[in-house]
């Protein structure tokens, strides 16, 4: 796993998302509201509301670090390239997703 002062982050990415996508490596495919969830649970003094991890979820799957079937999201190869270092998400292109 890459050191957070490796990763080559954009102007949209939050450390919530990093958070997110981290909890993902581990867990696997889950819906926002049980990764609200789990990261309140572990995350003291961080309020990871469900409408905040439901955002962050689909901006991250619109930039293509996520996958999304249905209300799962699942960290994809880009997402894991990211969080070792391997990837800049300033080159990546947001693409509209349906609801």
């Amino acid at each position: 796993m890459a050191e957070d002062d490796v990763r080559k982050r954009a102007e949209w990415t939050t450390q919530a998302d990093e958070v997110i996508m981290e909890w993902l490596r581990g867990a696997g495919i889950h819906s926002s509201s049980a990764i609200g969830h789990a990261l309140n649970d572990i995350c003291d003094g961080i309020d990871y509301s469900r409408p905040h991890i439901s955002r962050r979820c689909k901006n991250l799957s619109e930039y293509g670090l996520l996958d999304r079937n249905y209300k799962n999201y699942n960290l994809n190869e880009q997402g894991e390239q990211f969080l070792d270092g391997e990837l800049d998400a300033s080159t990546l292109e947001k693409t509209q997703l349906d609801d």
